[in-house]
């Protein structure tokens, strides 16, 4: 055995000294660092030895040198695309940002809940304010449980929108990538007559803190939710989640099996159809920073989303008006935190979520647009096959993803929810 400089290794093995290096971080070459010069020595044995000294490397040893080259060109290419990707995004921020930091100062804290978590402190005056004060209602039917919004400290301060009696079954909404809680107001109108609805915005999404290390991974979100169910003193809950919400529902579900009742899935699943992902990911990089008005983010959304069209202008400049804060310059800002734009939506996904399907125990209802290029057939088959007891519905004509308020879904949900509960 011979303690050999990694650049001298690398010229007795024929390779080059980046590999010899990837191969010593993955314990594939035994290697210790030289305790009076602190440089690195590679152990080579005897036989790699007399294998350099022979002169000419063997076929098999070519061959695994242009496997190792081609696999270096491989990541160094894909290095380089995510580089200029991030570059390009950065240039094309980076002006805003600016723009942002001279007058972040002047922001008041109910249109900037990124600023700070719960944990920075107490709140102030305004924000006690609009935890307290309902939120306005969506339809005008009298009879019909008026919503509140309030906020609940997971770790993270999150913001919740509230309807329907104390006393009723509660069930949860997790919107998607980008959404906010008001994106289930029709839903929980309808399911508030008969369910203590709850409808959630995520971290860094609505009115909720933002992360403070860029962290939107679904196992986190899974955190933030039990933080949750535990705040408002649910031990038992049904959950239904749409796209991104439908991930962490699913994941919750696995993790918590004990404290799910029902679950819905909207649109998503184990595996995601690439073409779609791709759709979302340009979606979220390249939306205008900012509007001038509610009429020009009106008409981005119907140019870009043209199902909204089908809607009265009354219902999307609410649905739109939801989605978006006035500034201190009279711009409307996302109400999703900025960071979201440079992150890739399948790198949040860290957790097996067939694996998850496997421990979930209630009853779960799988929901599919027919046109969906999120979710396949095949992947929603085979996760209503993998969950313990599921039932797989499909909304016609329709895209990712269902509303759940379509004529179609709407009995379904109905009848799955009122479901008795066993045990």
């Amino acid at each position: 055995m011979a303690a050999v400089p990694v650049p001298d290794a690398a010229h007795l093995l024929g390779l080059r000294a980046s590999t010899i290096w990837r191969r010593i971080r993955n314990g594939e070459l035994p290697a210790h660092r030289d305790p009076e010069s602190g440089a690195w020595l590679v152990d080579l044995d005897d036989a790699s030895l007399q294998s350099a000294e022979d002169g000419e490397p063997t076929i098999e040893a070519l061959i695994q040198r242009v496997a190792d080259l081609t696999q270096e060109v491989d990541l160094l290419t894909q290095e380089l695309r995510a580089h200029e990707q991030e570059s390009a995004q950065l240039a094309g921020l980076r002006t805003a940002l600016q723009d942002a930091v001279s007058r972040v100062r002047d922001l008041h804290a109910e249109t900037a809940p990124y600023a700070a978590s719960a944990a920075a402190g107490p709140r102030t005056a305004a924000e006690q304010r609009a935890a307290e004060e309902p939120a306005s209602p969506v339809a005008d039917d009298p009879d019909l449980p008026q919503p509140g919004s309030g906020f609940v400290d997971a770790g993270i301060r999150l913001h919740y929108i509230e309807r329907g009696s104390a006393d009723a079954p509660p069930v949860i909404f997790l919107h998607g990538l980008t959404g906010n809680a008001h994106n289930f107001d029709a839903l929980a109108e309808h399911l508030a007559r008969d369910f203590h609805c709850y409808a959630l915005d995520l971290r860094g999404h609505g009115d909720s803190a933002g992360a403070t290390a860029r962290d939107y991974r679904v196992s986190t979100q899974v955190r933030d939710l039990d933080e949750f169910v535990q705040a408002i003193g649910q031990p038992d809950v049904c959950l239904i989640g749409t796209a991104f919400g439908a991930d962490i529902a699913l994941a919750y579900a696995g993790a918590r099996p004990e404290r799910v009742v029902r679950l819905i899935i909207n649109d998503s699943g184990p595996e995601l159809v690439q073409e779609g992902v791709d759709r979302v990911r340009r979606y979220i990089r390249e939306s205008p920073l900012s509007f001038k008005d509610i009429d020009a983010a009106v008409d981005w959304w119907v140019q870009n989303y043209p199902v909204l069209r089908d809607y009265s202008p009354e219902i999307v400049r609410d649905f739109v008006g939801y989605s978006v804060r006035a500034s201190s310059d009279g711009l409307l800002l996302w109400k999703f935190d900025p960071v979201l734009r440079t992150l890739d939506p399948l790198a949040l996904r860290d957790v097996d979520l067939y694996a998850s399907a496997v421990e979930v125990r209630c009853p779960t209802l799988v929901v599919r647009g027919a046109e969906s290029d999120i979710l396949s057939d095949f992947v929603a088959q085979r996760l209503r096959d993998t969950l313990a007891s599921a039932e797989l519905i499909e909304v016609p004509a329709v895209g990712h993803a269902p509303s759940l308020v379509e004529p179609e879904v709407l009995d379904a949900v109905d009848d799955f929810l009122r479901l008795p509960v066993a045990g």
